[in-house]
């Protein structure tokens, strides 16, 4: 984001939230799936069993993290009057 572009506090926020939780969430705890101990040769079955148990893993803490941000946190945001954008899914 281009902090020249924003003028006010206000719109400061709402160009960073929800965003911000996401960051906060990445920084205040390791995930369980980064813990996982990755095997020298990729090419082996047990390499490919943990990509594949790392990848189910991510997407469940995904998933964990958009419902707690919906139900939890927007209605924070709600109830202290901060404007905010719930950016566009472009990616997976």
């Amino acid at each position: 984001m281009d902090t020249t572009l924003t003028r006010t506090e206000p719109a400061l926020w709402y160009a960073t939230l929800p965003r911000l939780l996401g960051v906060a969430q990445k920084m205040w705890r390791r995930s369980e799936w980064e813990n996982l101990i990755q095997v020298e040769n990729t090419t082996s079955l047990q390499n490919v069993e943990l990509a594949d148990r790392r990848t189910a893993m991510r997407q469940l803490e995904y998933m964990d993290f958009a419902h707690t941000v919906t139900y939890k946190e927007l209605g924070r945001l709600d109830a202290m009057g901060y404007q905010y954008r719930i950016p566009k899914l472009e990616a997976q």
